[in-house]
């Protein structure tokens, strides 16, 4: 929300129910488009489902880089979601 504070924010508009799948990934503007040797876990990714109850009309994802979701697909340990 705020520049160079080293926090990366991204707003999406979403369906209620979504299913989300995401990564992470490292490197430079030359490596765009390009997984290997910039994904945070390869073979891994993060996910989660939106909210489906109705009063909730945002959800705000909380990750840590490097905090490795157990399985694929899902939260991470550190992963902290709340509804608004």
């Amino acid at each position: 929300a705020k520049a160079n504070d080293q926090v990366w924010s991204l707003v999406v508009p979403l369906a209620k129910g979504t299913a989300i799948h995401y990564k992470y990934t490292i490197g430079l503007p030359s490596n765009e488009g390009q997984w290997n040797g910039t994904e945070e876990f390869p073979l891994t990714e993060r996910g989660f489902t939106v909210s489906q109850v109705p009063a909730t009309k945002k959800e705000t994802v909380a990750d840590i880089f490097a905090d490795r979701p157990q399985p694929s697909g899902t939260q991470a340990p550190g992963t902290v979601i709340t509804e608004q």
